[in-house]
């Protein structure tokens, strides 16, 4: 009943997707490397160089996939993410990718620069395309604050228009950090339906979430940091 009004679960929800742990990193990283768009070897991720927050992280993700990075506060979830798009230096291994990913970050207000949400979208890659920019603003519940400034929005507002703005980058690699994040059980059920819509069209999705209603509503896979070596 308390989904039927918005409510999110205060229990955990059991695993109910496969989890990329104790396997062996020939698996992980799949027999058919021509199938990966994006390949992790033995990467060490952090801010200091010789202390790493996280290391010995393998693992690969293919075309269309939905993989949920997991793992406490501070394991390092975050730091990998940013150190995929080049927003940090990796301090050791490898990584390749076949497009610069795009990220939304748990923070919005560093990627909210317009006057209004709908100029935001319109800045966009497929801005220019205003059918399917009306298509996500009201499929994302943004249509009463499509001429508001983004900074005017809740926090919840602010986080739907930067996953509409995600949407609409012509990127085959989409990264999000803690994409629901202060959001109702049924905006994070549109959350998760948009995660599906873009893994329809090709798209790859890595999210770091702690949430476990939307690793069972839209990943494929789960990736927990704890289940390598980070001593």
């Amino acid at each position: 009943e308390y989904k039927k009004i918005g409510i999110r679960s205060f229990i955990n929800t059991p695993n109910s997707v496969p989890i990329l742990k104790r396997v062996p990193r020939s698996t992980i990283l799949g027999k058919n490397k021509d199938e990966n768009i994006l390949e992790v070897r033995n990467l060490a991720v952090g801010y200091q160089m010789g202390h790493p927050v996280a290391k010995n992280i393998s693992f690969a993700v293919k075309k269309g996939e939905i993989i949920g990075i997991t793992g406490k506060n501070g394991c390092g979830k975050s730091t990998l993410a940013r150190t995929l798009c080049g927003l940090q230096k990796k301090l050791g291994g490898t990584f390749t990718c076949e497009d610069k990913p795009y990220m939304v970050m748990q923070d919005t207000d560093y990627q909210l620069f317009s006057e209004s949400v709908a100029e935001e979208l319109r800045r966009t890659d497929l801005g220019e395309n205003q059918e399917i920019v009306d298509a996500y603003i009201e499929e994302l519940n943004l249509t009463r604050f499509k001429d508001k400034h983004p900074m005017s929005l809740s926090g919840g507002g602010k986080q739907r228009t930067a996953i509409a703005v995600a949407a609409l980058m012509n990127r085959s690699v989409l990264i999000f950090d803690e994409p629901t994040s202060g959001l109702d059980y049924s905006h994070m059920l549109q959350i998760a339906s948009i995660l599906r819509e873009l893994k329809e069209l090709g798209k790859t999705i890595i999210v770091v979430t702690h949430d476990r209603e939307l690793i069972k509503a839209a990943c494929d896979y789960e990736l927990a940091l704890a289940d390598f070596n980070q001593k």
